[in-house]
């Protein structure tokens, strides 16, 4: 295990080879030069492994190249790499055990990775590479399903957790130390595929990864050697005929990089560009080397090739982001009612990033601020006193239509209910739990059995569920949406929609021109009620349901770019048939020139008018005003 700098990432890892199930193993802990308390706590926790000081920085080929040879000479039988912001199931050791020794040709096994964030979704279940040399993780991004539970044959092991056989290290050589980091573990099983080794997956070998911990703090640093490393990988393995015929291709693609960079004045994309040539270039003598020496013996065996993917194009890789505080307690549950987007900065595993603008399931772009998840997600809720609650949810599948989504719900571990989502139209539907607490924090788990998966939506990830609110509302509560029925274990019929008339009408028009001074644009709206409810203000019904106005900007090109400005209420309650004028000023960057303003109603809290078949109203936007002019 190599260690760098992250005494409480490596203490995870430590304390969880500690519970391993396979006793016949050795710990060895290679340090990189750390500053931090690594080497003394090591030393004072962990007696039992060994340490070796490199006293520098090697990087990760060489680093770990030190504490292979160190395994070699010991006469182990497997060697295995393991970062130390990993955290490793008790049987992920014996399971990895187990399939290589029913095999001899088996040198290297993949384990199963998962994100430390989101324990349903894959880090690696090996590495994949296209023909531009673009190497990634397999599976990356991807909700964990039956199908990723099959063991199967992959081109390469992800480094993060590579267990290899000594057998093969002895034949085919280390890690490549010129790499320094990255492409390195893919470059060793080439090698060690080229030398007749199969390298397999093992899906009963799960461990959990804080992915992109290493080299966060120099994301230069990192690209470049990512860019180089990557040439280097191409110009080391590709055929003579492969890199006629691939490496052009390559090249164009390079340069029409470097051709739109200068156009677009992205110097700081350039000059990294150029650094990871220059680094490609510097190593160019050992892989002239390495390429003498591989064809002197004959022709290598270009088995390998088989399990590159025929794209030269950048892979569409999700990754979820953490943009919330994550808690693993309910202790630590603040609030009876999360809203995304409003209160929802403390959450548990599993959320995607939030997002306030749904692409698919409105026809123009709006709607509440909601957070997807894959196929499972956890949140905590906290209520005054124990009693008798609803668990309220405000969900939405915007591809219902191609697979409906069966939602089960847990409340403290326990199964409360579950339904089917069939929003065809991409609506939002409300559903409610009746659940008796007994304590006054309650942890919330929501399982889809069947997520989406990205090739048949066409999302970058796959989907499991939109929710906008997870609440514990009491039977009398404010917050309880009206005429909803309730769903228990096995009634999949009580799915109901939200609360507002279907007419929901109104008319637009423009009072005068609007006007454009600097960043802001003003104009006066009038507003008439075309439908059959009377619209109510914040004096009649309190911030939600009273109406108010929201202006969204789109560029010339009609690209969304969000809400702008405050949202505009009504001065008095509407009736139907009757007309208010509403004065609007909106913020827009100077830097957009055309395009256009829309503007829609929305019932705050419950709907926004366009969702109820009301056509939304659109204003160009104006030239700027002189100062002084009209």
């Amino acid at each position: 295990m190599l260690s760098w700098n992250g005494w409480e990432l490596l203490d995870c890892c430590l304390e969880s080879l500690r519970r391993q199930t396979y006793s016949n193993r050795t710990i060895l802990v290679v340090d990189n030069g750390s500053r931090d308390r690594t080497l003394e706590n090591v030393r004072r926790l962990y007696p039992e492994a060994l340490l070796i000081e490199n006293g520098e920085n090697l990087g990760f080929s060489a680093g770990n190249n030190v504490g292979i040879r160190s395994a070699l000479m010991a006469g182990a039988d497997y060697v295995v790499l393991l970062n130390q912001d990993t955290e490793v199931d008790p049987t992920w050791l014996s399971e990895l055990v187990d399939v290589a020794e029913r095999e001899a040709s088996i040198g290297a096994v993949a384990s199963r990775m998962y994100f430390h964030t989101h324990r349903s979704i894959l880090n690696s279940t090996g590495i994949v590479l296209n023909l531009a040399g673009m190497g990634w993780d397999r599976e990356f991004g991807r909700v964990d399903q039956a199908l990723f539970s099959e063991p199967d044959e992959v081109l390469g092991v992800t480094g993060g957790a590579m267990f290899l056989r000594a057998t093969a290290l002895r034949q085919v050589g280390l890690l490549d130390p010129d790499y320094f980091a990255y492409y390195e573990d893919l470059d060793l099983c080439v090698r060690l595929r080229e030398a007749g080794y199969r390298l397999v997956y093992a899906p009963r070998a799960m461990l959990r990864h804080r992915f992109s911990t290493a080299l966060k703090d120099n994301p230069a640093r990192r690209e470049i050697l990512q860019l180089s490393n990557r040439w280097r990988f191409v110009l080391k393995h590709y055929s003579i005929s492969d890199l006629f015929r691939h490496g052009l291709v390559i090249v164009a693609h390079e340069i029409r990089f470097l051709l739109w960079a200068f156009r677009s004045a992205r110097f700081a994309l350039v000059s990294l560009r150029f650094r990871s040539y220059f680094r490609t270039v510097r190593g160019g003598a050992s892989v002239l080397r390495y390429r003498w020496r591989r064809y002197r013996g004959g022709r290598p065996n270009r088995d390998w090739w088989r399990f590159v993917i025929r794209t030269y194009h950048s892979p569409r890789l999700f990754f979820p982001t953490l943009d919330y505080q994550l808690v693993d307690d309910a202790a630590k549950a603040r609030t009876d009612r999360i809203l995304m987007g409003v209160n929802d900065t403390v959450l548990g595993e599993g959320w995607y990033p939030r997002s306030s603008m749904p692409h698919a399931d409105t026809r123009h772009g709006i709607g509440p601020a909601y957070r997807e998840f894959g196929k499972t997600a956890t949140c905590y809720l906290r209520v005054r006193q124990p009693g008798n609650y609803h668990l309220q949810l405000q969900v939405c599948h915007p591809f219902s239509v191609l697979a409906q989504s069966r939602l089960r719900v847990f409340v403290d571990n326990v199964e409360i209910g579950d339904t089917t989502i069939d929003t065809f139209r991409g609506e939002w539907r409300t559903v409610r739990f009746p659940v008796i607490m007994n304590e006054t924090t309650a942890t919330v788990r929501l399982l889809v059995d069947c997520p989406l998966e990205t090739e048949r939506s066409g999302l970058d990830r796959d989907l499991g569920l939109r929710v906008n609110e997870v609440s514990l509302v009491s039977l009398d509560s404010p917050f309880s949406r009206e005429d909803l029925g309730t769903v228990r274990n096995g009634d999949l019929a009580a799915v109901t929609t939200t609360l507002m008339p279907a007419s929901l009408r109104a008319g637009y028009s423009i009072c005068g021109k609007p006007r454009r001074v600097s960043n802001t644009v003003e104009f006066t709206l009038s507003v008439e009620n075309q439908g059959d409810t009377l619209w109510l203000t914040p004096e009649m019904s309190g911030l939600k349901g009273s109406v108010f106005a929201g202006v969204f900007l789109f560029d010339a090109r009609g690209r969304n770019l969000g809400e702008v400005g405050p949202r505009r209420r009504l001065d008095r309650p509407l009736f139907p048939g009757e007309r208010q004028n509403v004065s609007l000023i909106v913020g827009v960057p100077e830097k957009v020139i055309g395009g256009r303003l829309m503007i829609d109603l929305v019932v705050e809290g419950i709907t926004w008018f366009a969702h109820k078949g009301s056509t939304p109203f659109y204003v160009e936007l104006p030239t700027t005003t002189p100062p002084g002019g009209h």
